[in-house]
């Protein structure tokens, strides 16, 4: 085959990357969150968000890629509420980072841990 000849790699072997390990946490945490509001709501508003959970199952691939181009694009929902969000974001992780005593960091190097787990906290 041309593919194999050429050393690439079918789409189904390829290793996931930097994005998909991204979006994999941030939907596992969306899936328990949307778990446990089902699981304290009544039954009523219960079988609505069981609705909203199932509706992209049934709708087809050029809906839910328009409605992923409309959330995503340059004015979309996400961008305006992240551009909204980030210098708040920013402003409040600097005040929390600047006030952690530096003596902590050279203790977990003396203990042999690396940039990574220092940072992981």
């Amino acid at each position: 085959m041309l593919v194999e000849t050429l050393g690439a790699r079918p789409a189904a072997r390829r290793r996931p990357g930097p994005v998909a390990w991204l979006v994999l946490p941030t939907l596992l945490l969306f899936a328990v969150f949307f778990a446990l509001l089902m699981g304290v709501m009544a039954v009523v508003a219960d079988a609505l968000l069981l609705m909203a959970v199932l509706a992209p199952l049934l709708t087809g691939v050029v809906v839910r890629t328009y409605a992923w181009m409309t959330l995503l694009s340059d004015q979309g929902v996400i961008d305006s509420v992240l551009a909204g969000l980030v210098p708040f974001m920013v402003l409040t992780l600097t005040g929390v980072i600047a006030r952690i005593d530096p003596r902590l960091e050279e203790a977990a190097r003396s203990l042999g841990a690396d940039d990574g787990v220092i940072l992981a906290g």
